[in-house]
């Protein structure tokens, strides 16, 4: 009988205090990414006394098909730009256009009031499926500049501007990559690159054959989808669920705020280095010109995002 009843207690016990394990997959490039992901990490496993493991995996290159990732368990949680969101969806969702149309945002406490909407909220629930929850909105470097050999005067310079810089051609740190990599760098401009990744100018400007110019700009800013395994989720306790959803939705607020001000930081550090020249767009003014091929539901969401910036103002001027 004591065997019988030691039995029942481990059986018991091990049910009561089964792990659960939340698998974050992260491009090993971003290593402030990671540190949030760390940081999650230590408070979920000790609020929840160990029940919930988060495992932070770090990958080379973006998958090509990720929402079958997180549908194997292979990951549980992964970030998508919104572009890719509908490459890899094979569908339109207009209010993901809204990213994408020059001059829709104009600083990022602007992206965030729109993040923080309950409309933003909602739309994010159309992306919702049986194998994954559309979380929130996270960043994949904030806002672009625009790299070019002569300053950019009006919008357009910026019209049809989509090739981003090849940044990710700079490897290693020995002087032969940073030689080559300047030597072709004239031939793929104009071109744009994250705020967030600036600082990697430093390593190869002094082997510019010629001054390039960092035009500052907030025409364009590339955001992410944040999406979690609803399989995941259906092994939390209800107490676990909210404890968890809310700390997820706290860290990747932190991650926006972070890779804004390393963006603010890199502007700062890129005044002093040789052969690039900052210029900020004054001439460039912020504004959404009407354009008929635009679909109505597109129009309507950034109508509201504009509304969101003429309330700010409005109160600003109380």
């Amino acid at each position: 009988m004591k065997i019988l009843a030691f039995l029942l207690f481990f059986t018991f016990s091990s049910f009561a205090f089964a792990q659960v394990e939340f698998v974050w997959g992260i491009n090993e490039s971003l290593d402030q990414y990671k540190i949030q992901a760390d940081k999650f990490k230590k408070i979920i496993e000790e609020q929840t006394k160990g029940e919930v493991l988060v495992k932070v995996v770090l990958y080379k290159k973006d998958p090509q098909r990720p929402f079958e990732l997180i549908k194997n368990d292979s990951f549980h949680m992964y970030q998508i730009t919104t572009d890719n969101v509908q490459e890899r969806t094979k569908t339109k969702y207009p209010f993901l256009d809204a990213w994408h149309v020059p001059f829709v945002f104009k600083n990022p406490e602007h992206v965030e009031k729109y993040i923080n909407s309950k409309r933003s909220m909602n739309n994010l629930k159309l992306l919702e499926t049986d194998d994954y929850l559309a979380f929130n909105y996270s960043y994949a470097g904030g806002f672009v500049s625009v790299i070019d050999k002569n300053p950019v005067h009006n919008q357009m310079h910026l019209k049809d501007l989509r090739n981003f810089c090849p940044m990710t051609e700079l490897s290693g740190e020995n002087d032969k990559n940073k030689q080559n990599f300047a030597a072709q760098f004239h031939q793929k401009l104009p071109c744009l690159a994250l705020l967030y990744e600036l600082n990697e100018f430093k390593n190869f400007a002094d082997k510019l054959p010629q001054e390039v110019f960092i035009n500052l700009t907030y025409h364009k800013v590339v955001s992410r989808v944040s999406v979690i395994s609803k399989k995941f989720l259906s092994q939390l306790s209800i107490k676990h669920k909210d404890l968890f959803l809310s700390h997820l939705n706290s860290i990747l607020a932190e991650e926006r705020a972070i890779v804004n001000e390393r963006g603010r930081q890199n502007l700062k550090r890129i005044g002093n280095i040789p052969n690039l020249k900052m210029v900020r767009l004054k001439d460039v003014q912020h504004q959404v010109k009407p354009d008929p091929n635009r679909s109505q539901s597109l129009q309507s969401e950034i109508d509201f995002i504009r509304g969101l910036e003429e309330i700010k103002q409005e109160q600003a001027s109380k």
